[in-house]
């Protein structure tokens, strides 16, 4: 019977795979979230971290965490090699010496609102003594709870302009232990969300990828052309699976091969056929799915010409830079 049932089981999932609707798998760079003008050079200036008012003991850990934040970011910014990574020392003396700083863009930041306490919980539970009566018994479990906030600022270094400022609340908690040598330290609680923080302001300051999965739709009318089609985007040759889809849709004018090819036509970048088709599909149909669609190769098609700019403005400042 259990044999039975497996492979029932495994039936299902192999009828569910099969029945899928194919998507294609598509690394898709997006544009910095903010217009930095075409700034070639930046500075992370070191993220200070600031005691509560009253707080005289001070935070070890809330510097680990500013610390941590300096120095990963600029680690970064190193690797990608976006930007040209100017030493932080070199920016204070050139603000009062030069009329010009030696970055374009700078950042700077700190950690604050900094709360680190354990909290004790009582936790009852009940024994059987040896004459076999229950007896309720209290043991102390410990829970540690921080708490802060990471405020940071993009500057332009020749205007002292702030381009862009945020702040983020971070509020955790770790599980209860036994004892309180088994709890978390700050900084192992706190890194996951730190390293969150760093990729979002990554993403504002220079292009990013991101992966996308673009649906094809289910053929309806068991053709075998659009089934072999098919098989070939899954296979991952969607040159010649477009080629297919275009052909159906140009001989039968099937809604799903039309769809199919706009969307790998979308998947290649090529966003003007890809709108042209899902165009005519939405006005000659009004589908909701072609309408959606549409909206998307738009918006892809928005987001491919401001990095296109992007690029063409810190390329255009370079060349200036270089004379």
């Amino acid at each position: 019977m259990k044999n039975i049932k497996t492979l029932f089981f495994f039936c299902f999932v192999l009828f569910f795979l099969c029945s899928c609707a194919t998507s294609l798998k598509v690394a898709v760079q997006r544009p910095a979230e903010l217009d930095l003008d075409g700034a070639n050079s930046i500075c992370v200036m070191p993220f200070s971290f600031k005691n509560n008012f009253f707080d005289f003991f001070g935070h070890p850990s809330g510097e680990t965490i500013s610390d941590y934040l300096t120095e990963k970011l600029q680690d970064r910014l190193l690797a990608s090699n976006y930007f040209k990574v100017i030493n932080p020392n070199r920016i204070g003396p050139s603000m009062q010496q030069e009329s010009k700083a030696p970055c374009d863009v700078y950042i700077t930041g700190s950690v604050y609102n900094f709360y680190d306490r354990i909290h004790p919980f009582k936790k009852k539970y009940k024994v059987k003594d040896k004459d076999g009566k229950e007896k309720e018994r209290i043991k102390i479990e410990y829970e540690r709870d921080i708490y802060f906030t990471v405020g940071y600022k993009v500057i332009n270094s020749q205007t002292q302009e702030i381009i862009f400022s945020s702040q983020k609340n971070f509020d955790l908690n770790s599980y209860r232990y036994d004892e309180k040598w088994e709890l978390p330290s700050v900084f192992s609680m706190a890194q996951n969300e730190m390293d969150s923080l760093i990729k979002d302001i990554l993403n504002k300051l220079e292009p990013y990828t991101i992966t996308r999965r673009i649906p094809l739709l289910k053929d309806k009318s068991d053709n075998p052309q659009m089934e072999y089609a098919d098989s070939l985007a899954k296979e991952g040759d969607i040159t010649l699976a477009l080629a297919e889809f275009l052909e159906v849709y140009e001989s039968t004018d099937s809604f799903e091969a039309g769809y199919n090819a706009s969307r790998i036509l979308e998947a290649q970048g090529n966003f003007a056929e890809a709108e042209k088709i899902m165009l005519a599909l939405y006005q000659k149909t009004g589908n909701k799915k072609a309408l959606q669609a549409l909206n998307e190769i738009r918006y892809e098609m928005q987001c491919a010409n401001k990095l296109q700019k992007q690029i063409a403005k810190k390329q255009q400042k370079d060349i200036l830079m270089e004379k």
